[in-house]
This record gives structure tokens, C-alpha cells and sequence, in this order.
């Protein structure tokens, strides 16, 4: 089908510019779909980048095993770590539902920010940790 200046589109009284040149363009009742027509160089350099490029350069997802031990060597320093960092290991975890358990008690729920000198209170079996940067308290039921 060749590209006329103009297309009508029959729902309205619009006129639709003619769209970019190499464009084929096909009409379907009230909008117009634009197709780009493939040439033989794109083809090859979608499949070069696609097959060679893309599994030698990306990321490979990390088995449960790797993340559990990614896991267990970021929390045996957590004090210094940035609220990005954690956050991105809680996402890491919540990926392949690993389960933080006391570990997750190690920083602020809120702020994210590693506890260094908390202010902790026990009160009717309930422990509360204030947060010194956030002010948030954090309460856990004692066993």
C-alpha cells in the first residue's frame, strides 16, 4: 500500500499528516497503525545484538543459594552500608521470598539506615527501638 499526503480517518473530521517517509501504513477503523518496514541490515544487526551481544554482556539471574549467601555476607557488616544498599538487598531477598528474619531487625523500617546506637526499651514483653535518625520506634514481641 503507498502512503498518500493525506488519510482521512473516517470517524472524524481530522486529517492526519502523512507520517515518516519509509513507513508503510495501514488503516484500521478509528486509528492508524504505522509498521516500519525491516531492511536486510537491520535484520542482521538485531539478530548480532540480540544472540551475541546480549548473552555475553547482561546479567544472569542468581540461583537462591548465591542470594542467600549474598545475604549473609552483606548483614555481617550492616553498619556500613547505605539505605540503597539495603533496600536493594530486601528486594533481592523478597525476589526469590527469602525470609530477612532477625537480620531484619538489624536497621530501621522505615529510614533504612543500620542501627549503630539505638535506644531500646523492654517493656511488657515487647522490645521498642528508636531509631536515632528518623525517630521511628520499631516494637518486637519478646519469646
Amino acid at each position: 500500500m503507498k502512503i498518500s499526503p493525506e488519510i482521512e480517518d473516517n470517524h472524524s473530521n481530522r486529517v492526519t499528516p502523512n507520517p515518516i517517509p519509509n513507513l508503510e501504513v495501514k488503516t484500521i477503523t478509528s486509528f492508524v497503525l504505522v509498521t516500519d518496514k525491516l531492511r536486510s541490515s537491520d535484520v542482521v544487526f538485531h539478530y548480532f545484538y540480540k544472540r551475541c551481544l546480549c548473552g555475553c554482556i547482561m546479567k544472569s539471574k542468581l540461583s537462591k543459594q548465591e542470594i542467600q549467601a549474598k545475604i549473609r555476607e552483606f548483614f555481617e557488616d550492616v553498619e556500613n552500608k547505605t539505605p540503597k544498599q539495603v533496600k536493594k538487598i530486601k528486594k533481592l531477598a523478597m525476589s526469590k521470598n527469602i525470609s530477612l528474619k532477625e537480620k531484619r531487625k538489624s536497621f530501621c523500617k522505615k529510614c533504612l539506615v543500620a542501627f549503630k546506637n539505638p535506644k531500646t526499651r523492654i517493656r511488657n514483653k515487647i522490645k521498642s527501638v528508636t531509631c536515632r535518625n528518623c525517630r521511628y520506634i520499631s516494637r518486637w514481641k519478646l519469646k
